[in-house]
């Protein structure tokens, strides 16, 4: 196997790492609130793949996810506690906490309204390391590795290339 498929590998395991410590909770998203994720997110100028951002500015994206789910969702009190709840999980990745708004009984119709998205109630806690984090950081040096070991790949081509022209 060459280098490059090695390095191909080991940054595609890399990846996978990284989404997969996310995927399991987004798949516990109710679809109202998937539809209601995206725009709370745009709305901050954050990307939907930069986490730390998400719970840097979880003032603006609780704001505004709470209204949206107001409005589109049939259990907004519910779906707004399963937000903030999983919200809380990602952010404690980064020592950082959400408060956990509205309730976890299903009671279809109760709108919430009033919540202001500032700790009130019950905060999801730290749990430990920023795997997160480490996981990027592991990604960007594997990049930075890769790019090198390439780079003294193509100098040691270019000066066996001169060698053979200079004979």
């Amino acid at each position: 196997m060459s280098i490059r498929w090695r390095l191909f590998a080991l940054l595609a395991l890399l990846f996978s790492l990284v989404v997969a410590q996310v995927g399991p909770l987004a798949q516990q998203l109710t679809p109202c609130i998937k539809s209601c994720d995206p725009a709370a997110i745009s709305s901050v100028n954050c990307t939907n793949a930069d986490q730390l951002c998400h719970c840097h500015r979880q003032t603006g994206i609780l704001t505004n996810i709470t209204a949206c789910i107001n409005v589109e969702c049939q259990m907004p009190s519910a779906d707004l506690h399963l937000f903030t709840t999983l919200f809380g999980e990602v952010c404690s990745q980064f020592n950082i906490t959400v408060p956990v708004l509205g309730n976890g009984t299903v009671m279809p119709t109760s709108n919430v309204s009033g919540v202001a998205p500032v700790p009130t109630a019950s905060v999801v806690p730290y749990t430990g390391a920023a795997l997160h984090e480490v996981a990027i950081e592991t990604v960007g040096l594997a990049v930075v590795l890769a790019g090198a070991i390439l780079s003294k790949m193509k100098l040691a081509r270019f000066r066996k290339v001169l060698r053979q022209a200079g004979q």
